[in-house]
């Protein structure tokens, strides 16, 4: 006979790293913003409100993942709540 065990819920701080990188994929995949990326790494001019943009998703994917890893992914740290 088998049992099979349901893996746990994604604490909140590994929910937050999930919701901050779905919001990051969600915007590159609109308009031309993969396009305006890639210019961006090869240091290309791109436009001032569409690098604030990147900058404030990537700080909040960045700040998720370090707050995750501060935790131990085990949970949210007090006065944590990074916007995505």
């Amino acid at each position: 006979m088998f049992h099979l065990t349901v893996p746990p819920p994604p604490s909140p701080s590994l929910r937050q790293v999930q919701d901050c990188a779905t919001a990051m994929r969600r915007w590159l995949a609109t308009d031309d913003n993969s396009a305006a990326l890639m210019a961006h790494l090869r240091a290309e001019q791109v436009d001032p409100v569409w690098l604030s943009t990147f900058r404030r998703l990537l700080t909040d994917l960045t700040r998720s993942i370090d707050d995750a890893r501060r935790t131990g992914a085990d949970a949210e740290p007090a006065g944590s709540g990074t916007p995505c």
